[in-house]
């Protein structure tokens, strides 16, 4: 009854999350489109009586980096780095395999024994034989955990980088992207890490009796 139970408040919360990234994702897309169709006063030529405003003075970074051909503002389009693989995807068997593990001492000495012989990476167990490297595209060196972790993640507006016009609109997209995004993954984190907690603390209270 335990185990159905946080079984499904789990599958709950990773079905409203998926959907939630979902709709982010494309909410995310039609901005960075809306914004890419603004026409903006500097686009349009000037006319004779226009005023001519005059721009403020820049700091020192500005300069610097206009010296060193740095000026991010002279760019027509900008990059922008993503935010990784989305967490929404319970890992059931991680999770619960850390919960039961977590009651082995509560059953005995004998049963403990057993359990970790059961176990892969026990000492009891053969040595499992030395995986091979994985080979990079190019070449025969192996692959960093960094480019295997970036090769699996799904390329869109959030995970991964993201080349943009080099506007204030489009800025303003990818910093309120990143603010709200964190916020959810949080809450998301926090509610998975309760609902284990919760159920763990049940389950424990269940073996006593």
């Amino acid at each position: 009854m335990i185990d159905e139970t946080q079984m499904n408040l789990l599958e709950i919360e990773q079905g409203l999350s998926t959907e939630f990234f979902t709709a982010y994702l494309n909410s995310t897309r039609a901005l960075i489109k809306l914004s890419d169709g603004v026409i903006y006063k500097e686009q349009f030529i000037m006319l004779p009586g226009d005023e001519i405003v005059e721009k403020k003075h820049k700091n020192i970074k500005h300069l610097i980096a206009m010296d060193r051909n740095e000026d991010m503002s002279k760019r027509a389009t900008r990059k922008f780095p993503g935010l990784g693989a989305p967490v929404f995807k319970i890992d059931f068997e991680k999770q619960f395999g850390t919960a039961y593990s977590s009651l082995d001492g509560q059953e005995g000495e004998d049963k403990e024994v057993d359990t970790k012989l059961s176990r892969p990476g026990s000492s009891k167990m053969g040595k499992r034989p030395p995986s091979s490297p994985k080979k990079g595209a190019k070449g025969g060196r192996p692959e960093s955990p960094a480019q295997s972790v970036k090769s699996n993640v799904e390329e869109n507006e959030i995970s991964t980088e993201v080349e943009i016009q080099n506007t204030l609109h489009h800025k303003a997209i990818i910093k309120f992207r990143n603010e709200n995004y964190l916020q959810f993954k949080k809450r998301f984190q926090l509610s998975i890490s309760d609902v284990m907690t919760k159920f763990d603390e049940e389950r424990k209270e269940e073996l006593r009796f």
